[in-house]
């Protein structure tokens, strides 16, 4: 593997963009396969923990408008709206409509789907720390935290 990293980077002389971007989706794959699988052992698909997760995230209510949602995962309103559906079924989030504005639909996290987010939470966290600890001390970790929410700040920021 690291041959082919290598003969991408004689692709275009005088960068070093290109091995760095092609290393970070090589790990990102590498880190997504193993995710997977521990989500599946739960019983969920990454998209079904991404959406859990970020109702998860919002205390005290874990709710969320599905809009806001769909914008925080990068995914369209028609993609979230059968996410929540399919979600809904599963009994792990649920609609209703907002006191303040009755035209406006709020998705709720359950007690089922917050017991069940919490438990994968957990296994991912010691599936990241098996990952990391394969390659990297503490301190490196926690530079390549920084140097990656430094890039990420600087690309959303060139987005928006």
């Amino acid at each position: 593997m690291e041959e082919k990293l290598s003969n991408a980077a004689a692709l275009v002389e005088g960068t070093v963009a290109l091995p760095v971007i092609d290393r970070l989706l090589h790990v990102s794959r590498q880190a997504e396969l193993r995710f997977g699988r521990t989500c599946s052992r739960f019983g969920l698909q990454a998209w079904e923990f991404d959406v859990l997760t970020t109702l998860r995230t919002q205390s005290p209510a874990h709710e969320m408008c599905p809009g806001t949602i769909a914008d925080r995962l990068l995914v369209s309103n028609s993609t979230m709206t059968n996410r929540v559906n399919r979600l809904e079924k599963a009994g792990l989030v649920e609609r209703r409509l907002s006191p303040e504005n009755r035209r406006i639909v709020i998705v709720r996290l359950t007690d089922k789907g917050r017991e069940l987010v919490d438990q994968v939470i957990a296994a991912r966290r010691q599936t990241e720390r098996e990952v990391l600890g394969r390659g990297l001390s503490e301190e490196e970790s926690s530079q390549l935290s920084a140097l990656l929410g430094k890039l990420d700040t600087a690309l959303v920021s060139h987005d928006a």
